[in-house]
């Protein structure tokens, strides 16, 4: 019996991101190319990326050929995949055919490290009043709190800051509307883990304006909050130019580490903190 490959009439484009199973997002690639392009065949597409029939392709999917990162690369090609997908498609083909064990484990472990980190939300232009105030984002991530309220007054007692409640409930009211976060039954959620600027948008602005509100709370922090509850430190080093963007890579690195180790709401968590990470040179 063939596979079946028209098992969704979503007509929305599959992401390989979204899938930790090969064969689950081939089925779903090929059935979207079904329904979205006209003239669609199996056989043509199969001809198209060098397969010697579309009876292949049905081999592939229902597991009676073993897969194989030729096979990858050349679906990969048929589905118009750029080099970071088709990277991320043949580490999923990968991972089908390593036997059970601590390699495996390890490439499932990176798999759905990379998924949880490309699991955000991508800001546009409109959602850049999320950065008016230092506290816009300290209250999207109070709604993971066990004890969060959905009370201006409340969370306003709570920011470490003079906030009023109508500027929480301004807040809280811009927050619903850019569908950074929303209602599920009784309780408020984030709409997604994390939020990212779209880096070609020009918000020369407001970006800076936040970092600054965040460097004058970490000032305050050293006189108002106890040394147990923080970590202020620094140091002054000589770098040259060719080390700078190596540098760089690993700050960027360590961030996205910090992030899946700890990015992610849990119940015993209790309070909201800043994270800075600041480079800058002192000399000229």
């Amino acid at each position: 019996m063939k596979a079946q490959l028209t098992e969704s009439r979503n007509i929305t484009e599959p992401s390989v991101f979204d899938f930790v199973d090969a064969r689950s997002f081939v089925i779903s690639r090929i059935s979207y190319l079904q329904q979205s392009q006209s003239g669609f065949s199996l056989r043509k597409f199969s001809k198209e990326i060098g397969m010697s029939s579309s009876g292949h392709i049905h081999n592939i999917v229902s597991g009676r050929i073993a897969l194989s990162e030729k096979v990858a690369l050349k679906l990969a090609q048929g589905f118009a995949l750029n080099k970071v997908e088709s990277k991320a498609l043949l580490e999923l083909f990968l991972l089908e055919t390593l036997p059970d064990g601590s390699a495996k484990e390890g490439l499932k472990k990176k798999i759905l490290d990379e998924r949880l980190h490309r699991k955000k939300t991508k800001l546009k232009e409109p959602q850049y009043a999320y950065f008016t105030d230092w506290y816009y984002p300290v209250i999207r991530e109070m709604v993971g709190l066990s004890d969060f309220r959905v009370d201006p007054q409340w969370i306003a007692s709570r920011l470490a800051g003079k906030v009023t409640a109508l500027e929480v409930a301004q807040a809280l009211k811009t927050l619903f509307s850019l569908g950074l976060i929303r209602s599920e039954g009784s309780h408020v959620v984030q709409s997604e883990p994390t939020v990212e600027t779209d880096d070609v948008t020009d918000i020369s602005a407001l970006i800076p304006q936040f970092h600054r509100a965040m460097m004058n709370k970490a000032q305050e922090a050293q006189d108002l909050v106890a040394v147990s509850l923080r970590e202020i430190t620094g140091m002054t080093i000589t770098l040259g130019d060719d080390e700078l963007d190596q540098l760089k890579q690993e700050v960027t690195e360590f961030r996205r580490r910090v992030f899946q180790k700890y990015g992610q709401v849990k119940p015993s968590h209790n309070r909201v903190y800043q994270i800075n990470l600041q480079m800058f040179p002192l000399t000229k």
